[in-house]
């Protein structure tokens, strides 16, 4: 199952990084309005760290090839930290998201969390907020 959701984040991460995949106007209404922003995922995760979360990567893969300054960190194997630099890299993530089943996802102004571990993001909107959503098994 492990080996699965660290498949499935690693794809996650491609896609966000490649810019690659649909996009639809229906995920700005679940990104909130002035939500917490981030430079990039290593300023995220310091934020994360900061409230409590475990995050022992420190890893940023900022994308080089597609043309996007969107970053990724993999804090380990069941929590991927992502930050977007434009709307359309927003959509992209969440639709990411939305096609990996049994997963949760906590979403705040440019940024994503994601974990098969509800409490782990519980913890980090203590302190960032944003909105968890789950994918049906």
């Amino acid at each position: 199952m492990r080996r699965t959701t660290t498949t499935a984040l690693l794809s996650l991460a491609a896609l966000a990084l490649t810019g690659c995949g649909p996009s639809t106007l229906a995920v700005e209404s679940m990104i909130p309005a002035g939500g917490v922003r981030f430079d990039d995922a290593g300023a995220l995760r310091r934020a994360v760290v900061e409230a409590g979360a475990r995050c022992p990567g420190e890893q940023v893969v900022r994308d080089t090839g597609g043309g996007t300054d969107s970053t990724v960190l993999a804090c380990d194997q069941d929590l991927l930290l992502g930050v977007a630099d434009s709307e359309r890299m927003e959509q992209q993530m969440i639709e990411g998201l939305e096609g990996i089943d049994g997963i949760h996802y906590l979403v705040q102004g440019n940024w994503v969390a994601a974990s098969q571990d509800r409490a782990r993001l519980e913890e980090i909107r203590e302190d960032l907020g944003g909105e968890i959503t789950s994918t049906s098994r």
